[in-house]
């Protein structure tokens, strides 16, 4: 993965949101060149660990083969994702309701799951009960948030 962050935010407006979150990726996939890779880290993923997305971006980097790098806890694969340009242009593929992991069986080898021992990476919080859930199951709430290389 090259070394190059784009550190600029461009907003990009997508009236059609409601059709499915794949519309909304397309739509902020499609403001960036072709070429670049991307993390997708939904915002229902917070309680990532500040060590796992380092170790994704390296594995990312060594494998050549791989166009999309995974984490994954206990078997189930979670987020942020990297996604590589091969990877995007599958995701513009899909229709806008379908979920991106229709994709998975598809790219098959060029998948890279990477074994990590961080249970954050397949909790979703989305509403206050999931938040108090984690919580009570000891989750690193508050924990130090990621700031880069």
């Amino acid at each position: 993965m090259p070394n190059e962050v784009r550190e600029e935010v461009e907003w990009v407006e997508h009236p059609g949101w409601a059709q499915g979150r794949t519309g909304s990726i397309q739509a902020g996939l499609s403001g960036l060149p072709d070429e670049a890779e991307v993390v997708l880290w939904p915002v229902d993923h917070p309680l990532v660990s500040v060590t796992t997305l380092p170790r994704i971006l390296r594995v990312a980097e060594d494998d050549r083969l791989s166009v999309w790098v995974l984490p994954e806890y206990r078997g189930r694969g979670g987020h942020p994702v990297i996604l590589k340009a091969a990877a995007r242009r599958a995701v513009f593929e899909l229709g806008p309701e379908e979920p991106l992991r229709r994709l998975l069986p598809y790219l098959g080898p060029q998948v890279r799951r990477v074994p990590v021992e961080d249970p954050g990476v397949i909790v979703n919080l989305n509403t206050p009960q999931d938040y108090e859930n984690a919580r009570r199951e000891g989750l690193p709430i508050g924990e130090e948030p990621w700031t880069g290389p």
